[in-house]
């Protein structure tokens, strides 16, 4: 494969097929022209002098003819908006989507991107617009989409409190995101084009649907903002548009813009990730800690009280390099004979929850001391119902005698979520 098939090239995007010849592409980014709205100053333009079932004819072919470029697992991100002419409202992003899905495309996701600046247009029955719609297709439903890359990691206050609620990676993304576009219009800026895509709207995307060295399509590249994201962030890019204007603006002011704020952004993206990491290890170490006083509560309901059997400590283990791991030991007291029961009761409902691997095993409280002395690591002690903190490092193992409502629990495991800080 020739390595100049990469890059921005002065080409009609009509003839996509002419330069890409294979499967290549892992995800297509583009803003199609909106009909006409704007004149791009270019013979044999897209949109602006065409009729309109014309121009909407044109744009499927060519996202079509995209589609034979793309990479079965690939996907399409559309950005469009609805606009007004004749005094009616054209919901162009829907229209897009009712032919393109005729034409065998999968539509998953809508986004709305909240913009909050805009151009200064205005008309009467139109309020202000500071929203466009982003529409996500796929050619099959077997694609894509690394959403642990995008995960929030800003949790409620009391994810400490219920481990198992949240996922160990983060939350899910919402459907609506909020990224300011670059100042134009009345700002000083670098933008000079109808409508620029901002760096973090790209970058979603591409960490969503692509890995590194991954191939990005944008048949109507004006600026070049996909392009440019696609360069820092370690993609290869293929660019059309037919205006001479913007690839030099794409050269000279683009990709230096790009490159600038990247070196920024790369640095915040490291630290987001050393967070997510930690939260990941935190959550997973909080239901570990959590799972046993669960499962206690579970006992104290279930005919194990009426046996006369109290769980004085649990022993929990961390499974090292498994992060799901985990070995429990229940420590009873006068459980001899009752090992098979008892090891029955725990298998929970609860264990599920938590999606731990866990193993279980049942001890006399004789055997604590004996067990915990064979162990050559630290040893923290968590008391009262308290998990997300620990009381002491265990010095004195002779705390288990302590009578408390709930049981001891001991383990290699240390996390201190007391003031609920990331």
């Amino acid at each position: 494969m020739k390595n100049n098939i990469f890059g921005y090239h002065l080409q009609d995007s009509r003839n996509v097929k002419d330069t890409i010849k294979t499967k290549l592409v892992d995800v297509i980014i583009t803003s199609p022209p909106y009909w006409n709205l704007k004149d791009y100053g270019i013979d044999n333009q897209i949109g602006f002098g065409q009729n309109y079932e014309k121009y909407l004819d044109e744009l499927i072919d060519i996202l079509n003819n995209c589609k034979d470029v793309l990479k079965d697992k690939g996907s399409m991100w559309i950005v469009a908006d609805s606009f007004k002419k004749g005094g009616n409202i054209r919901m162009l992003p829907f229209e897009i989507a009712d032919r393109l899905q005729k034409k065998g495309w999968h539509l998953q996701d809508i986004i709305i991107w909240q913009k909050d600046k805009t151009l200064p247009w205005s008309s009467k029955g139109k309020l202000r617009n500071i929203f466009e719609y982003v529409l996500f297709f796929t050619k099959d439903n077997n694609f894509n989409f690394f959403v642990d890359n995008l995960r929030e990691i800003d949790l409620k206050e009391w994810w400490p409190k219920y481990p198992e609620r949240y996922n160990p990676k983060g939350k899910v993304p919402s459907r609506v995101w909020e990224i300011p576009i670059p100042v134009q219009g009345w700002g000083n800026s670098w933008v000079r084009h109808f409508c620029p895509f901002p760096p973090r709207l790209v970058e979603n995307i591409l960490l969503l649907t692509t890995l590194k060295d991954g191939v990005v399509l944008d048949p109507f590249a004006g600026s070049g903002s996909v392009l440019a994201q696609a360069k820092v962030m370690g993609r290869n890019y293929i660019g059309f548009d037919l205006n001479k204007n913007y690839k030099k603006m794409f050269d000279k002011k683009v990709l230096p813009f790009f490159d600038e704020i990247w070196q920024e952004r790369r640095i915040e993206l490291e630290n987001i990730n050393k967070k997510r990491e930690y939260l990941e290890k935190t959550i997973l170490a909080l239901r570990k800690l959590k799972l046993p006083l669960c499962l206690h509560k579970q006992i104290n309901s279930s005919g194990s009280k009426q046996l006369d059997l109290k769980l004085r400590g649990v022993l929990i283990l961390d499974g090292g390099k498994k992060s799901h791991s985990v070995d429990y030991t229940f420590f009873f007291s006068n459980s001899k004979g009752k090992k098979e029961y008892l090891e029955q009761e725990l298998k929970s409902p609860e264990l599920s929850k938590f999606s731990l691997d866990a193993t279980i095993s049942v001890k006399d409280i004789a055997e604590f001391h004996k067990i915990i002395a064979s162990l050559n690591e630290d040893l923290y002690v968590y008391r009262k119902g308290v998990f997300n903190h620990p009381f002491c490092k265990l010095e004195n193992p002779t705390l288990l005698n302590e009578e408390n409502k709930y049981p001891l629990l001991v383990s290699n495991i240390y996390v201190n979520q007391k003031n609920h800080i990331l």
